[in-house]
C-alpha cells in the first residue's frame, strides 16, 4: 500500500498550485497589451 499510497501525492501537491500561480499570473498580464497590438 505505500506505492499506491503516494500515487496521489503530485496532484494533490500540483493541482492547487497551478491554480495560485495562474490567478498570479492572470493578475500580472491582465494590463500588458499582446505583442501584436503594441505596433498599433
Amino acid at each position: 500500500m505505500g506505492k499506491i499510497a503516494t500515487v496521489g501525492l503530485g496532484p494533490a501537491i500540483f493541482g492547487p498550485l497551478m491554480n495560485v500561480t495562474g490567478s498570479i499570473l492572470a493578475s500580472i498580464w491582465k494590463d500588458s497589451p499582446p505583442k501584436d497590438l503594441e505596433s498599433n
